[in-house]
């Protein structure tokens, strides 16, 4: 039995952070550190967070503070994904701003406040992006069978947006507005 399974068993969540860098030997639970640390994680079983919507805040201070190459690899969303694991994605609120748009987009583009790009190898795809503040965040609290995905019999949690994220050119993902929030079914936002 793994270590979660027995862990969740009585009743704990289990969590790893991602957000130092790969080269970084502080905690043997985070998956921004050497691959094999990711390997770890997926023995454990345990779901990967990753803050890919503080890059552009913070990713001039991780340069200055840890040195370009571990600042390069800050929240490896790329490596997650394609060592099978499936990242979610969440901001720092209120250490940075709230906003599920920048969020996606700084995922999808990685470019820091100052216009740098950081960590071109691992950018993720808007659909991936997108699963990793939904179907993903779902799975990690069990909650698939009632959130992250619309289907019948769900929970008709969603936002309706000014463009679809999929289509627009990936520069122009943070600039679609949310013009409605619809929370289990009913209306609980609408853009003026």
């Amino acid at each position: 039995m793994r270590l979660t399974t027995r862990i969740e068993t009585i009743g704990f969540a289990v969590a790893s952070a991602a957000c130092g860098a790969r080269t970084s030997d502080q905690s043997a639970v985070q998956p921004d550190a050497p691959p094999s640390r990711l390997q770890q994680t997926m023995y454990f079983g345990g779901p990967i967070l990753t803050m890919a919507g503080d890059e552009p805040q913070y990713a001039e201070a991780h340069i200055a503070n840890r040195g370009r190459e571990q600042a390069m690899s800050i929240s490896p969303m790329r490596d997650s994904i394609d060592a099978g694991l499936h990242p979610t994605n969440h901001t720092d609120f209120v250490v940075a701003p709230l906003d599920q748009m920048m969020m996606l987009w700084t995922a999808v583009n990685r470019v820091s406040r100052g216009g740098e790009v950081i960590g071109t190898d691992q950018r993720v795809t808007p659909y991936e992006a997108l699963k990793a503040m939904t179907i993903w965040v779902a799975e990690q609290y069990d909650e698939q069978h009632s959130k992250g995905t619309i289907e019948e019999g769900k929970l008709a949690d969603l936002v309706i947006l000014s463009d679809n994220p999929v289509a627009v050119d990936p520069m122009g993902i943070r600039d679609i507005e949310v013009l409605e929030t619809i929370k289990e079914g009913q209306i609980v936002y609408r853009a003026p």
